[in-house]
Formats: C-alpha cells, structure tokens, sequence
C-alpha cells in the first residue's frame, strides 16, 4: 500500500508544476501591456510604470517565474490592485465558505442518490427504475444557472419560505446546496445503478441469498461495498465540478466565497486575485483526486495485492530507479525550469512572453472576420461532414445495431431535437416574428400573449425572436467547438497511443494539467484575460474540448494496435499516417461520434454559463444564458424571461443526452455480442 500511495504522490508532483505555470503565464497572455489593459489607455505614464513594477513586469520573464513559483511555496500570492491587501488573506476569508457549500452540495447529492440509485437497481425495468432515470436525466440537462433562480422563483419569492441569499443559518444553504447538487445527484444515480446491476449478477451475491441472508443485508453489507469503486471515482471526478460550479452558483445567491471574489476580480482586471482563484480552486481539485485514488486501497484490497505483486515481479529495479526510469524527462526538465528561474537575473533573457502572444493572438484574430462573415457557410459544412461520418458507421457496424436504434423511441426523439436545433439555428433570424433588437417600451415586460408568445422582456424586445435568433449562436458555438475539438483531440490520442513512449508520457501529462482545471474555470480564465467575445469563447472551449476526445481515442488505439490486423499492416510495411487513416480511424470512429454528440451539449451549457456571466456574447446580441441573466433581475415583473431560454437549454441538451445515449446503447459491442 505504501508503494501505491508514494506513485500517486510522485504523479502528482508534475501536475502541480503544470497547473502552476499555466496559472503564472495567464496574464503573459493578454494581448499587449497587461498594465495598459488595467490602467486604461488614457494613463499616465508613471502610472503604468508603477503598476508594473507592482505586478514585477518589469523583471526578466524567468526571474518573474521564479518568484511566483517561490511566492507559492510561501503562500504569497502577490496583493490586490483594488483593496490594497494580500491575495492570501482574501482566499483565506473567501474559501471556507466555498468548501462549505461544496461539502454541503455533496452531501445533499449523495442523500438523493444512493436511495434512488439503490432502488432503481433493486427494481430494474419497473416504474420506480424509469421515475429514477428520468430524473437523472432532467438533472443532468438542467443547468444550474437556470435552476438556481427557478429555486428563487417559487420558494423564495413565491412561497417567501427560504432566503434568497447571503450566508447565515441553515436556511441559506438549502438553496444553493440543492442547485449545486442536483447535476452531481443525477450521475451518481446512474452510476450507482449501473454498477450495483453488475455486481448483484455475480455468484457470490447468489451464494448470500442461499444462505438466507436478508436484501437489504446482501445489498447493503455485501454488493455497495463493492458497487462503490466507479462510484467514489465520480465522487472525486465531480468534486471539481462543484467547485466549478460553484463560481455560478455563488454569484446568483451571492454567497461570500472563493467563485464569486473570481468573477468580480474579474469584473474590476483585478489579475492577481484572478491568478490566486484559480491556482487554488485547482491544487484543491487536485489534491481531492489524489485522495480519492487513496480510497482505492481501502475499499478494493485487490488494488494492493495488484501493487505487491508487480513489486514481486520487479524485483530487479528498484521503485525509484522505475520512477526515474519513466519520468526522468518531466524531473529533469523540471529541475531545468526552476534553476533557470532562480539564477536567471541577467537582461539577456527577455522573452516577453506577453509580446509573443501578442503576435500570435493577432494571427488569431484574422479568423474572427472570415467566421462572422461566413458563419452559414461554416455551420452548413459543418452539417455536411456529418454526412460521410454517418454512411461511415453504417458501414462499419453491425446491421442490428441500427435496428436497436430504430426500436429506441428516445433515440429517435433526441434525434428530432437535434434536426430541430440546426434547423433553427441556420434558419432562425428569419423565422423570428419580430426584429430581435427592436425596443418598444410602452410594452415592456409584457406577459406571453398571442402576440408575443414568449412575453417581451425589460426593453420591449419579443422574447420569442430573441431565443430563436440565440439559437444560432449556440449551434456555432456547439459545431465549431465540438468538430474543432474532435479532429484536434482524436488526432492527438491516435497519435500518442500509437507512439507509446515519451510521447505518449508527455501527452498524458499535458491533458491531466488541463483536466487539473474544474468545469468551465480554464475557459472562464482565458476569457478574462483574452476579454469578453464569442471568438474567444469558442478558442477556450476548444483548447477545453480536445482532451476528453484524447483520451477516448488513445484508449482505444492502445486496444486497437494489438489486433491482428494492425499486426499484418505493419509487417506489410504501412506507415503510421496510413495506419491511422486505414485501419484505426474507422474501428474507432463510433465512440468519437458519440462523446461529440453528448459532448456538444456540455458545449452548449458552458456557453450559455459564460453568457450568463457576462463573459461570452455581448449586449445587445441575444444569447440564451445572456437572455437568462438579464431575466434574473425581473423575477416579480416578468418571470417569463428567465423560464423560456432557460427551457430552450434543457430541452436542447436533454434531446442531444438522448441522441448520444441511443448511439452508445446502438453501437456497444457487448449489446451486439449479446
């Protein structure tokens, strides 16, 4: 066990690093001076002198490192630009009351969703199995953003029964706790069902009902125990989403942590604050991961016989000399770094790493014109590329695959939805009955009528049009980001699954430093740096996006490479580009297309979380999560604004969750063997 628990650690130990030096380079990658960006550009030169030499912008970029890799160490994060006071001081006030709603949320989702993931699996394929996964489903496809002033709405204004904000008695967590806790209550039901409908098939699980042991004795004492391996994985998975979450969920109730101190640091370019926020909301996901693996001995011995055993059996090496063995590169560039970083004082080294992204984002921002002026064109490629992706499944999966498919009545419906969704989304402005930016305020916060079928909202504009025309924004978003994503991450996991070695090693690191950062916070972070604009928006949710895809693909490619018909290509002499195009891509294809199309809806959420946040698409462009938010501030007059484009969203996500689940159901290989 002590083996296990010191290779976790020493994994982690590169993961930190990585998180790090992302953290430190976020404000290096704002588009030229940081201090004229905060300043203003009507600042006096002394001014913006003074205040880099407060952010130390005007050291060597190594000396700069080396000090906030030191200032880490010593838990100094720099001072606030605006309050004048440590950065550490307000982290210490700010995160008890995070951990604190994040504890609470677990805990609420955990007592929602044993009792429903237990009896869904207890009675299987009965009335009480579909109630439960309908709810699982429902609360995966709601969006807490949405949620959260629905919760408002009926029990706080309508009912007057709970608070609707602030921190104080038990009362104030209720709120914010049940909408932070829903999305995690509806996996982890179906995740506990699934793996308790595995384990109580087993033999041994017979064994206990022969010897006339109880249900509720053989379930509880002898199948959970073992059902909880997936099940504490997720936990520690879905505790960064918390945390995630936890930024939107505390700026509608406006509870006094960690999330909501980010978005205003980020509302006033407080960038030091920024930088703290997001360095620690992501050493606390990772270390609660590291925890969780630390379970694993515990609750699963086989983990340590496992551990004993391939000690045994390398005898020859020692642990150490294996850890050196196979991370010598990530240590020895470490050791580089950070010698370089301390003894670097000399003005020879001056790469200012803010300049080079200065140039590079200007290359970048060539794109945002060709994409706005030929969005149709883009999205309707889009389209059709899905087109051979679809005759290419059919062609390389069973035939009762599809006939399941067409037996799936949800499947079906999911599909409608998703037709729907582009179909507005490339035809909606002009199926809008009115001009979405048109004002009358003579009826505004009208309620839904014949007229307006969706009511009008603060400003008079049709609601109705406005959703319809939002609609485009989501699907360019959600077909951009996800295609983008799919060909960037399958092409990166083929490749690094087919290499093995210090590619493979050096990918892997790259994508745990990514997946180091909860939720949507590394995209909430470039925005904040980049500014607030749907090509920026699209840029992080795709520098997000590719890593899922990486994995998927590289764990099947590692599958894949030992078949006997990768064996024969090889020895017949085919090169990697021709066994990645010819023989891998095509037997892999199917669970790429499937994590896009739910992917895509996890697109679609943050995008609409970004807007709600005033980070995505700017005023007066109507989107849904910026529609949503502007809804909020009008509970009493017009409710109709937040309950329509917060609807929108979940039917669109709900409709891709049952479109995704019908294919994966379609094309596992298990259903087809059976």
């Amino acid at each position: 066990m002590a083996e296990f628990v010191f290779r976790r650690i020493i994994l982690v130990i590169p993961v930190v690093l990585g998180v790090s030096l992302l953290v430190f380079f976020l404000i290096h990658f704002i588009p030229g001076d940081p201090a004229v960006l905060i300043l203003g550009e009507s600042a006096q030169p002394a001014d913006i002198a003074r205040l880099r030499h407060e952010l130390g912008l005007d050291e060597p970029l190594l000396h700069q490192l080396g000090s906030f890799l030191g200032g880490i160490s010593r838990f100094d994060l720099g001072t606030s630009l605006h309050r004048s006071v440590p950065v550490s001081m307000i982290l210490l006030q700010r995160f008890p009351a995070t951990i604190e709603l994040t504890v609470v949320s677990l805990i609420t989702a955990l007592l929602i969703a044993f009792p429903l993931g237990i009896i869904s699996a207890v009675r299987a394929r009965t009335i009480f199995d579909s109630g439960s996964m309908f709810f699982a489903l429902l609360g995966v496809s709601m969006p807490n953003f949405w949620l959260g002033p629905l919760l408002i709405l009926l029990f706080s204004i309508k009912l007057d029964l709970l608070p609707v904000s602030g921190r104080g008695d038990w009362t104030t967590y209720i709120l914010p706790a049940v909408t932070l806790g829903t999305a995690l209550a509806a996996i982890l039901t179906r995740m506990i069902r699934s793996s308790l409908l595995e384990v109580i098939q087993l033999p041994y699980i017979t064994t206990a009902y022969s010897k006339g042991l109880t249900p509720v004795r053989v379930i509880l004492k002898h199948a959970l125990r073992n059902a909880l391996i997936p099940v504490v994985t997720i936990i520690g998975l879905q505790f960064g989403a918390l945390l995630g979450g936890s930024i939107i969920t505390e700026t509608i109730f406006s509870w006094p942590g960690i999330g909501r101190e980010l978005i205003e640091a980020i509302q006033g370019r407080d960038y030091p604050v920024v930088q703290g926020c997001v360095l620690l909301i992501s050493l606390a996901y990772v270390l609660v991961n590291l925890a969780t693996d630390m379970l694993y001995g515990f609750l699963d011995p086989r983990i340590q016989l496992a551990v004993r055993l391939d000690h045994s059996r390398r005898a020859e090496a020692s642990f150490f000399s294996r850890i050196f063995k196979h991370r010598k590169f990530i240590l020895t560039a470490s050791g580089i770094l950070l010698a370089a970083a301390w003894l670097s004082g000399t003005p020879g080294i001056r790469i200012k790493v803010s300049q080079a992204a200065g140039l590079i984002w200007s290359a970048v921002q060539v794109l945002p014109a060709v994409t706005e002026s030929h969005i149709d064109m883009i999205l309707q490629m889009g389209i059709v590329l899905l087109i051979p992706i679809a005759m290419l499944i059919w062609h390389r999966s069973d035939p009762r695959s599809w006939r399941r498919f067409a037996r799936t009545q949800t499947a079906w419906a999911g599909l409608g939805i998703f037709c729907v969704f582009l179909i507005v989304g490339l035809f909606g402005p002009r199926m809008a009955p009115y001009d979405p930016l048109d004002q009358n305020l003579e009826r505004r916060l009208e309620s839904p009528s014949a007229e307006h079928w969706m009511g009008t909202d603060e400003i008079g504009r049709d609601v109705l049009s406005r959703v319809l025309d939002g609609t485009r924004i989501s699907v360019k978003v959600g077909l951009i980001v996800t295609l983008v994503s799919a060909f960037a991450g399958t092409l990166i996991g083929m490749v690094s699954g087919l290499a093995g070695g210090w590619v493979d090693e050096m990918v892997m690191r790259v994508v745990d430093i990514l997946l180091a950062f909860p939720g949507i916070l590394l995209a909430i972070a470039l925005v904040a740096v980049l500014g607030p604009d749907i090509n920026n928006v699209i840029l992080a949710l795709c520098l997000m996006g590719w890593v899922g895809f990486a994995r998927l693909a590289r764990a099947q490619v590692l599958k894949a490479r030992e078949e006997e018909y990768v064996e024969s290509a090889r020895a017949l002499g085919s090169s990697a580009s021709r066994l990645i195009t010819r023989h891998l891509l095509p037997n892999i294809i199917a669970p790429i297309v499937v994590q896009a199309t739910l992917g895509m809806a996890g697109v679609i959420v943050a995008e609409a979380g970004l807007s709600f946040l005033g980070l995505g698409v700017q005023p007066p462009t109507p989107s849904w999560g910026g529609i949503l938010n502007s809804g909020v501030d009008f509970f009493m007059e017009g409710p109709h604004m937040t309950v329509f484009p917060g609807l929108a969203i979940m039917v669109v996500v709900m409709g891709l969750n049952f479109f995704g689940d019908g294919l994966r159901d379609a094309l596992d290989p298990r259903a087809q063997q059976s």
